[in-house]
């Protein structure tokens, strides 16, 4: 039941408590590139309950998220993010995304965004616009998510924790998995 996880998670506030996910269930891609990588719950106390666990879950996702990106922001800033799936039903979650990512998230409202992509870029490719500033007469977006600056800043520390781990523990799942 996603409406009741969800709501649970809300009432925690940003950070979890000081509880930390890394969400590395299936190994790691970018930017960790590590098939060993394991999931990972730090800093438990024993006033934690599923609504802190569930709120940590989401966070460690968005920040795996924040790091790809600065890692795409390297070559070349991004200030809006286009969001589509199953997750943008969430409120909370797409705020949780704004602020930790501290970018505006817009929904698209297409429920195939993947193939209305690949149509831009082959109108592109074709000649029939000529930047991607063009796309915009193509209506698509159902809702914008504006990052609430207080909770980036608290995020700034955990993300950084969060950032530290994977190096601290990189040997434990290399052993892990042999």
């Amino acid at each position: 039941d996603f409406d009741w996880l969800f709501k649970e998670a809300s009432a925690i506030k940003e950070g979890a408590d000081g509880l930390i996910f890394l969400p590395y269930i299936l190994g790691e891609r970018a930017p960790v590139w590590d098939a060993d990588a394991r999931g990972v719950f730090i800093g438990i106390r024993s006033h934690h309950t599923i609504k802190h666990f569930m709120r940590a879950v989401i966070e460690g996702v968005c920040f795996a998220l924040l790091q790809v990106l600065k890692m795409i922001e390297e070559k070349s800033e991004i200030k809006i993010l286009y969001a589509t799936g199953g997750f943008t039903q969430s409120n909370l979650w797409l705020q949780l995304l704004a602020d930790i990512l501290n970018k505006e998230i817009r929904v698209i409202n297409n429920a195939d965004a993947s193939a209305t992509g690949a149509v831009y870029m082959g109108m592109k490719a074709a000649g029939f616009i000529n930047t991607w500033e063009e796309t915009r007469r193509f209506p698509m977006t159902e809702k914008k998510i504006l990052p609430d600056t207080d909770k980036q800043k608290a995020y700034q520390k955990y993300f950084s924790i969060f950032s530290q781990l994977y190096g601290k523990l990189k040997d434990d799942f290399e052993a892990l998995s042999q």
